[in-house]
C-alpha cells in the first residue's frame, strides 16, 4: 500500500475509535473523495516527522461546523473562539495520535508537533500527495486531510 493509503486507513481508525469512545458524533462512515482538500477552511493541524515521511494532518470544516463540534464536544452551552479552537485541535490530536501509532510500526521515528488551529488559506507544494476524508456529523461536513511529504 502507498504512505498516503496507510495514513489514510489509520485516520478512519482514528474518527472510528473517538466515536466508538468518548464522541459520538460522526454519523457517517468516513469515506475518501477523490479531490483535494479544501485547504481554504479553517481547521486545526497537527505535523508528523519521520525517518522517511513529512505529514500534516488537519481536521478542517466550515467554522459553524467546528464551533458545533466543539459544543458538543465540551458540553459547553456556548463557546468562545478560544474555546473552539482548544476543542478542535485536541479532537484532531486525539485522531492524529491513533493513527500515528497504527504508522509508527513503519517509520518508528515519527514523532508529532503540536497542533495549531488555522484561519487562513494553508497553502501547499504542489509535490505533496494528498488524501481527503469525509465524514458526515450531526452538525456538518467535516473533512481529514493528510499531506505527505516523502523524504522528509
Amino acid at each position: 500500500m502507498s504512505d498516503l493509503l496507510d495514513w489514510s486507513m489509520s485516520v478512519v481508525e482514528g474518527v472510528q475509535a473517538l466515536e466508538e469512545g468518548i464522541f459520538k458524533v460522526f454519523d457517517g462512515v468516513p469515506r475518501m473523495i477523490e479531490r483535494k482538500a479544501p485547504l481554504d477552511l479553517p481547521g486545526a493541524w497537527v505535523s508528523f516527522i519521520g525517518g522517511r515521511l513529512a505529514v500534516q494532518f488537519g481536521l478542517i470544516a466550515e467554522y459553524g461546523t467546528l464551533e458545533q463540534l466543539a459544543l458538543r464536544f465540551t458540553g459547553f452551552d456556548s463557546a468562545s473562539e478560544i474555546d473552539v479552537t482548544d476543542a478542535i485541535t485536541e479532537i484532531a490530536n486525539i485522531v492524529g495520535g491513533v493513527a500515528k501509532r497504527t504508522m509508527i510500526s513503519q517509520d518508528p521515528l515519527l514523532t508529532s508537533g503540536l497542533p495549531i488551529f488555522l484561519f487562513g488559506r494553508l497553502v501547499v507544494p504542489s509535490r505533496v500527495d494528498q488524501a481527503l476524508i469525509e465524514v458526515q456529523s450531526s452538525v456538518g461536513s467535516v473533512y481529514f486531510a493528510t499531506l505527505i511529504q516523502k523524504d522528509a
